[in-house]
């Protein structure tokens, strides 16, 4: 079965399924699939 992925993907539904079951921490997943996780973001103050 072909997948049609944007040209900017860079996880396929099998990677992220595996990210989503798996219970280590973010950064070695993002590590072990060589990917980059944005940092968490801060509210803005007015």
């Amino acid at each position: 079965m072909m997948i049609a992925l944007h040209k900017q993907a860079r996880t396929t539904p099998a990677v992220r399924a595996e990210l989503a079951g798996s219970c280590e921490s973010v950064s070695v997943l993002a590590r072990r699939f060589n990917i980059w996780v944005a940092p968490p973001t801060t509210p803005r103050s007015s």
